[in-house]
Order: C-alpha cells, then sequence, then structure tokens
C-alpha cells in the first residue's frame, strides 16, 4: 500500500478535481431524473438544485471526509463556491431547455 498512498500523494489535487467533476456530473444526472413538472417549471427549479448539491457537500460530505479539519477558507471563498454552485444549477435548468429539438429547430428557421 505505500505506492498507493504515494501516487495519490502526488496527484491529489488532480484526483481531487476529477472527484468534482464525477460529483457534478453525478448531481447533473439526478437532477435530469427529476419529474418534468419540477425540472422545466421555472429556472429556480436549477438555481435551488445548486443550493442543494451546495448543503449536501458542506453539511454530509464534508463532515464524513473529515474535511472541515483542513477546511480553513475565507467567507469571501464560501460566497464565491456558492455562486459557483448556483450557476451549475442554473445551466442545468436552462441548458436542457436550450438542448431539446422543438427550441432548437424554432432558432434554426
Amino acid at each position: 500500500m505505500p505506492r498507493l498512498a504515494f501516487f495519490v500523494a502526488k496527484r491529489q489535487r488532480a484526483l481531487v478535481e476529477l472527484a468534482h467533476w464525477f460529483y457534478g456530473a453525478g448531481g447533473g444526472g439526478a437532477f435530469a431524473m427529476l419529474p418534468d413538472s419540477v425540472r422545466r417549471r421555472n429556472v429556480w427549479a436549477g438555481i435551488g438544485y445548486g443550493l442543494f448539491t451546495t448543503l449536501v457537500f458542506e453539511l454530509g460530505i464534508v463532515p464524513i471526509l473529515g474535511l472541515d479539519k483542513f477546511k480553513k477558507i475565507r467567507p469571501i471563498e464560501q460566497l464565491m463556491f456558492t455562486a459557483d454552485h448556483l450557476l451549475y444549477g442554473l445551466i442545468l435548468a436552462e441548458g436542457e431547455k436550450r438542448a431539446l429539438p422543438e427550441k432548437r429547430g424554432r432558432w434554426l428557421r
């Protein structure tokens, strides 16, 4: 196991980034599985979902992984992380509307 520990230690930043991408992709997949009435109602569903993912991470994953002991970020950084996740939710909600064939066809005419 020392080799595995060395591998992880040398590539920790990349592994954290990959984990974040997989978390985001999983969250996007979970959003896509919500009922249409929730997803397509309005943009607030996406923004609320972005806030929900932030809360799940901060209140669930951080304590489970013990990251709260190492996490010393300034309030402005926390605000920016939250804004980033709100944008993520907005993109999930609006991106689906823009990608639907009936919407695309109307813009191409």
